[in-house]
C-alpha cells in the first residue's frame, strides 16, 4: 500500500467546535439543570468553565499565530516577488541607462538594447505607464534625433575639416589621403564635438603626419600640425550640426539622468523601511 504524506491540519476548527459544545453545556448547566432540577452543578460548572477558558484561549491564540503567520508568509512572497521583477527588469534598464550616460558624455552616439527587449515580453505589465512613456521618448530621441544629427554631422563635420587641408594642399595630396584623414576626423568624435577638446588623439595626428608627409619639404613639426588642427577646429565649430548635436546630446543627458533617477528609486523601493 503506498504512503502519503503526512499533512499538518489546522486544529482551529476542533477548538472552535470544542468551545460551541462547552459553551452549550455550561449554559445547560447554569440556566437550566440548575433551576430546573435544583441541583448543586457548581464543581461541574466550574469545571466547564475552565474547559470553556482553555478552548478560548487556545483558539484565539492559534488564530492569532496563523494569522500573523500568513501575514509574514504574505510579506515575503510578495518580497521575493517583486525583487525578482526588480532583477530582471529595473536593473538592467539602470545600467543601461549608466552606461548611455558615459557614452554620451564621451561625444558618442547610443542606443538602448534593455528596453526594446523588455517591452516586447509580459515584464512589460510590471513597468508602469509613465516611466515606459520616459523610456520609448528617450529610445526614439536617441534612434531618431540624435542618430540623425550624427549621421548628417559624421559627413559634414570632417569634411569640412578635410576642406581646410583641401585649401592648403590641394592636388599635391591624392583624394585617397583626404578619404583617409577624413576618415581619421570621423573616428575622433570628441575632438569634432567636444569645444574644450582643442587637439585630436595621437592616432588622428599620426594619421595626418603620415597623409601630409614633407610636402613643405620637411616632415610637418609638432607647432605645424596644431597650427592645422587649429584651423580644423574653427572649421568644425562653423558647421551647424556641430551646435546641434550639443544641443541635442544635452537634451539626451537631462532624458537619461532623469530616467536614471527613476529607475534608482524603483530599484531601491523594496528596501525602503515602511
Amino acid at each position: 500500500m503506498p504512503s502519503r504524506a503526512l499533512v499538518a491540519k489546522d486544529p482551529r476548527p476542533h477548538l472552535l467546535v470544542g468551545l460551541i459544545v462547552a459553551s452549550l453545556l455550561w449554559t445547560v448547566l447554569v440556566y437550566v439543570v440548575q433551576p430546573r432540577y435544583n441541583l448543586d452543578t457548581a464543581p461541574l460548572t466550574s469545571l466547564v468553565g475552565y474547559v470553556v477558558g482553555f478552548f478560548f484561549t487556545a483558539f484565539v491564540g492559534l488564530y492569532i499565530y496563523f494569522f500573523t503567520t500568513a501575514q509574514s508568509q504574505d510579506r515575503e512572497w510578495r518580497q521575493q516577488y517583486t525583487m525578482k521583477h526588480v532583477d530582471s527588469i529595473y536593473v538592467p534598464l539602470y545600467d543601461e541607462i549608466v552606461q548611455t550616460i558615459g557614452t554620451l558624455r564621451d561625444t558618442k552616439i547610443a542606443n538602448l538594447q534593455e528596453w526594446p527587449k523588455i517591452k516586447n515580453t509580459h515584464f512589460r505589465f510590471f513597468v508602469d505607464d509613465e516611466l515606459a512613456r520616459l523610456l520609448d521618448e528617450f529610445e526614439v530621441f536617441l534612434s531618431s534625433n540624435l542618430g540623425r544629427t550624427w549621421s548628417r554631422g559624421y559627413d559634414t563635420t570632417s569634411g569640412a575639416a578635410v576642406d581646410v587641408l583641401r585649401a592648403k594642399y590641394g592636388n599635391r595630396l591624392p583624394e585617397g589621403q583626404y578619404t583617409s584623414i577624413k576618415n581619421y576626423l570621423a573616428s575622433d568624435a570628441t575632438f569634432l564635438y567636444d569645444p574644450a577638446t582643442m587637439l585630436p588623439s595621437k592616432y588622428m595626428r599620426d594619421g595626418l603626419r603620415g597623409a601630409a608627409g614633407n610636402l613643405e619639404g620637411t616632415p610637418l613639426t609638432d607647432a605645424q600640425l596644431d597650427s592645422i588642427f587649429g584651423e580644423m577646429k574653427d572649421a568644425v565649430e562653423k558647421v551647424p550640426e556641430t551646435s546641434l548635436y550639443r544641443q541635442e546630446r544635452d537634451q539626451a543627458l537631462a532624458m537619461a539622468s532623469s530616467l536614471e533617477r527613476e529607475l534608482k528609486e524603483r530599484i531601491l523601493r523594496p528596501y525602503a523601511v515602511l
